[in-house]
């Protein structure tokens, strides 16, 4: 998992790259470093970040192509980097582990 902060979404991030990285993580209930968290950058338009130019143009799934709406957008990139697969910020993070067990040569889980 990559954090990516941005501003772009109703202002929400407007803190220091530093403030918005303990922010998630306080948000997420997570340790501090638990995953990598860039500095702020934009994620839509002419100034996008290249992760998000690749995984906006390749991902498949919700908008493929189209801008991210809001944050916390998930893409799943396989070991090559591609991406694989785009979720809605809405959506269950847990809506991608089909796909990252798929990725990993794990067996599907069985329904409870």
């Amino acid at each position: 998992m990559l954090g990516f902060p941005c501003n772009q979404f109703g202002a929400q991030a407007p803190c220091s790259s530093d403030c918005e990285r303990a922010y998630l993580f306080h948000k997420l209930q997570l340790p501090v470093g638990t995953f990598p968290v860039f500095d702020k950058g934009d994620v839509n338009g002419p100034a996008s970040l290249e992760p998000f130019v690749v995984a906006k143009d390749k991902a498949k799934g919700h908008d493929t192509g189209f801008d991210i709406a809001w944050n916390y957008e998930k893409f799943v990139a396989d070991a090559d980097g591609k991406p694989v697969a785009r979720f809605a910020s809405d959506a269950d993070p847990l809506e991608a582990e089909p796909v990252i067990r798929k990725l990993l040569g794990l067996p599907a889980l069985e329904a409870a």
